[in-house]
């Protein structure tokens, strides 16, 4: 994975994870000082070498989320209407509005 500056990249925290499947590498949290060093990494990932890979852990609402969204995103898609998932949050006094 090439990534410009790349030595300039400040990494606050990484926690290895126990992996599933011992054909694959052992999983990997990262979370970066500095936003700009996270959109780096994530802008370079469509060239992470198999049989790595870099996602975003979602925390479990957006999770939850995604999973009553998705069913609904497909079927305006299958019934021919344009549709791209958006997850809005409006958050007032700790409640999570959905």
């Amino acid at each position: 994975m090439k990534i410009k500056d790349s030595d300039q990249i400040i990494i606050d925290e990484v926690h290895g994870l126990k992996s599933h499947d011992k054909s694959m590498p052992n999983p990997v949290i990262v979370r970066f000082l500095k936003r700009s060093d996270r959109n780096k990494v994530w802008e370079a990932r469509r060239h992470t070498p198999k049989p790595y890979i870099v996602n975003e852990a979602l925390p479990d609402d957006y999770t939850k989320a995604r999973g009553r969204l998705i069913p609904v995103m497909k079927a305006a898609k299958s019934g021919g209407l344009k549709s791209t998932l958006i997850i809005v949050m409006f958050v007032d006094c700790h409640q999570v509005y959905y």
